[in-house]
Order: C-alpha cells, then structure tokens, then sequence
C-alpha cells in the first residue's frame, strides 16, 4: 500500500535534538593500565654474573681493572652523554640532565663536570665567553720627541718594485710617521736598535691592546693605498711616500696639531698640485709553555716550520686540562699561496677503472699526515 511522504532538508546546527536514529552505537574499548618498572641494581648484577658473555669479562676484570678497555660503566656513560655525535660535546648543564634522565650516582655532578673540563675536543673547538685574561701593562709617557718609538710590519702585499712589506716606525710623543718599503727576508731591525744602544720591547702576537696606536697607523696607510692603488695594486710603492707625507701634514685631534708642526715647529710648506702621469687612481695545541716573557706574555713550543711568533699574550692562552697527547699536532704543509701541498709516501692500494678512459685510482699515504689519513689518486 503505498504512502505519501516528503524529504526535508534540516541543517545541522537546527538538528539540535537528533533522534536514536541518527547516533552510532558506541564500541567497547578496553584500556589497559601500564605501571613502570625498574630492575632492582641486585638484579643486574646477579643476571650478568650468570651470563656467559659477561662472565670471563668479570673475572679479568676482577683480577686487572684495566685487562679490558671500555668496560668501565661511568665513564662510558659519561662518553655516550657527551662525546658521542648525538650529543655533540655539549656543556655540562646539558650533559648532566641528558645523564639524569636515565642514570644516578653519588658525586655525579663532579664527575660530569671534571669529564667536561677535561675533554681535548671541547677545548680546542669551542670559543670563550670569560673576559680576556690578564691585565694591561701602561706604557711610560715619553718626554722628547723620538725618545721613545714604536715599530710594525705591514706584510702580504702584492710585489711591487720588488716590495712586499711596509715598516711602519710611529713616534710616540709626536705621532710623527715613516714608512719604509722592504722585501723578504729582512733581519736587520734587531741589529739596528743594537748599534743604537737602545732597547727593544717586544709585543705579543695578535693583541691589538699593545700598542693601538700603531695599529690606527697601520690602518690608515692601508686605507691610503687602497684608494690610490686598487686597480693596479703592483704600483703601491710608488704612493708610499705620499701617504707618509699625507699622514704627517694632517691634523690630528689628540695632539691639536699636525705631526710636522711638533716636530719642526712650524706648519708644513705648500707644494705644487701634483699632476699624475699615466696612472689611474686605483686601490692547534695544546703545546709546551717554554717560559714567561714578562707579566703578561709567554713563549710557546711551536712547530719548527709555523710561521707566527712564539711569544703571545695571557689573554690568547687557555690551560690545557686532563691528558695531553705526547706531541704538539704538526700543522698542515702550507706554501707562501696559503696552498695546501701534500708528498705521497706510499701507495697502499691501487686498481684500473674504466671511465670515460682507462685510469689508475690508488689509496696513498702523505707525508706528514697521520696513518688514518688517506686520499684517493686519480687519472695517474
């Protein structure tokens, strides 16, 4: 028998009172109530004395504790928490709660921090936060003029004229300047303050704080020839006389006055404009304290063939903690170019291969370079 009946459309939000119908009927779910639980440290012990892996590893070390290297449990712990590359040599905040999450032990906050200390790699890679060390020496304010100078090299410039360095000799009371082309090698600063009787106080490597005032020098005879010689660099000899003079007829707000004028006492002469030619304008460690220079300052072993100064100061120097290797890391082969050169030794492996052409690959030895040091050589 048939009905009559029509289809409406209610939306949800006027579906406010859905009938038994339109619900789902809901599925049972079981829920499961887990408790964690912790091996008592009895139980372990007990399980490894009867494992028969474990059991010969105990008696040796039972009879010599060092019969068996990395199977001391703290200092494991310690070097998968820290040295390992998950952890990456991380601080000992870090290193310490990453430990705390699954280990415990009396005195574990000494122990990680005297293994963070202690660690070569944190040491050589990582930079200080702490002020630099050591306190600044005051220099004696000279009384007449070239009484008291300071000397500078500036080194690593294109030849030109067969230069390659500037000396720069600064006048501490005046402030008066020269600058003086050299070449390598030159040896002769020495033996010159010997002839002259006079002393020599030599400054640490890279520490501006020495002498800044040679340092500004240095800055600004830079600044010179790069304006005048940076489209032809191999022609800055011939502007050096001009930023001496520049420098030394310019006024200067320390002194009120120029170089010239507290030197010669009167002002510099006028000189004709000058007139170019054809001349466009242009522009590792740790390593062994040998002993203390000073206050402030020590000299260090350094490698034969490294090419700083032996002498620097506090402030560039850390301790090295915990053991140090038996030898100071040889630095890498270096020609002048900054160029890394390496002489093959030994050739340990080698084999055919074809390419785009037939050639020899070998695994060589290189001088110089430690035994897990190996390169692949091609196209021999």
């Amino acid at each position: 028998m048939p009905y009559d009946f029509s289809i409406v459309h209610r939306a949800g939000k006027l579906n406010r009172g859905a009938d038994a119908l339109s619900r789902r009927p809901s599925i049972v779910q079981l829920c499961a109530l887990v408790l964690p639980k912790s091996l008592a440290i009895e139980e372990i012990i007990s399980e490894l004395q009867c494992d028969p892996f474990t059991q010969p590893i105990i008696q040796k070390l039972l009879q010599d504790p060092d019969s068996v290297p990395h199977y001391q449990l703290l200092d494991q712990v310690l070097h998968d928490a820290h040295d390992t590359p998950a952890a990456c040599h991380e601080g000992f905040l870090k290193t310490y709660k990453r430990i705390l999450v699954q280990f415990f032990w009396p005195h574990l906050k000494q122990d990680v921090r005297s293994y963070v200390q202690n660690s070569l790699v944190c040491q050589q890679q990582k930079y200080e936060t702490l002020s630099p060390a050591g306190l600044l020496q005051p220099l004696l304010i000279p009384h007449r003029v070239w009484e008291d100078i300071s000397t500078d090299f500036i080194v690593g410039l294109p030849k030109s004229n067969r230069f390659d360095t500037i000396f720069v000799v600064v006048d501490r009371l005046s402030k008066y300047s020269h600058f003086l082309p050299m070449s390598h090698p030159f040896t002769a600063k020495a033996e010159l303050f010997r002839l002259g009787q006079t002393s020599l106080k030599m400054s640490t490597s890279y520490h501006l704080q020495t002498d800044g005032q040679t340092e500004v020098v240095n800055h600004c005879v830079e600044a010179y020839l790069r304006c005048f010689a940076q489209e032809q660099p191999q022609k800055w000899s011939s502007f050096l006389a001009w930023a001496e003079y520049s420098y030394n007829t310019g006024y200067h707000s320390s002194l009120r006055s120029t170089p010239f004028k507290v030197v010669y006492g009167r002002d510099p002469p006028l000189l004709q404009p000058y007139v170019m030619g054809d001349t466009n304008n242009a522009d590792f460690g740790p390593y062994l304290i040998l002993k203390k220079i000073g206050k402030v300052a020590y000299k260090l072993s350094l490698p034969p063939d490294s090419r700083i100064h032996q002498v620097f100061h506090v402030s560039l120097l850390k301790p090295a903690r915990g053991v140090s290797p038996p030898a100071a890391i040889p630095p890498l082969p270096i020609n002048q170019d900054w160029e890394l050169v390496l002489q093959p030794s030994e050739v340990l492996a080698h084999c055919w291969r074809q390419c785009s052409q037939v050639s020899l690959f070998g695994i060589a030895h290189f001088m110089g370079i430690s035994s897990r040091g190996r390169s692949y050589l091609g196209g021999l």
